[in-house]
């Protein structure tokens, strides 16, 4: 069900907005990660892969997608990303392909890959606290109150 809900998004519309297509990405990794997880049940997939399709890919991208989102609307900033929001979204969504799909067809490499894995994550999160520390600490740019 969450799969064909997703495929009526129609993807490729939101490629030049990456506050929308990160979010729909983060959402596609959660229908592949429950299939994998009902892979390792029939099939004897590997389940830690598929916990990392759904915690790396869904939770991480979602989270950094959302938290972005709200930073810029919560500080009375334009909805737009710029490259260094941009890059922190590529940066979690390589991680993701890196911990899943290289570590699938290269396990003997798992141990070098969980480091790019690391160090990618790492960067992406890292991109959000530069772009967003201070912002988020200093009152908002259009002089509304902060009160929700």
């Amino acid at each position: 069900m969450i799969a064909i809900r997703s495929s009526r998004w129609n993807f490729w519309t939101t490629l030049r907005h990456p506050l929308l297509w990160s979010l729909q990405l983060s959402y596609w990794f959660i229908p592949v990660g429950l299939f994998f997880i009902g892979c390792h049940y029939l099939l004897d997939f590997s389940m830690s892969i598929a916990i990392h399709i759904l915690t790396v890919g869904a939770m991480g991208g979602m989270i950094l997608s959302m938290m972005s989102r709200v930073s810029l609307g919560h500080t009375g900033r334009a909805l737009q990303a710029d490259k260094i929001m941009t890059l922190s979204f590529l940066t979690i969504f390589m991680a993701a392909i890196v911990r899943v799909i290289f570590v699938l067809f290269w396990p003997e490499e798992a141990s070098t890959f969980f480091l790019v894995t690391i160090s990618l994550w790492s960067v992406g999160y890292s991109l959000f606290l530069f772009k967003f520390g201070l912002v988020l600490i200093r009152p908002r740019v259009d002089r509304k109150s902060s009160s929700y």
